[in-house]
């Protein structure tokens, strides 16, 4: 999977959590809080 925080800021990471067949979860942190950003991904499955 890829995922790319549009319009980051220094500091952003991303964590993705609950992956599964239906659905995951993705949380951006900028530092020790959770941000509000908008995000592109891509996922591929065989």
């Amino acid at each position: 999977m890829l995922i790319t925080i549009l319009a980051a800021q220094a500091g952003d990471g991303v964590e993705l959590t609950g992956s599964t067949l239906q659905g995951f979860t993705v949380r951006v942190r900028n530092g020790a809080d959770y941000v509000a950003r908008h995000i592109n991904w891509i996922a591929q499955g065989y």
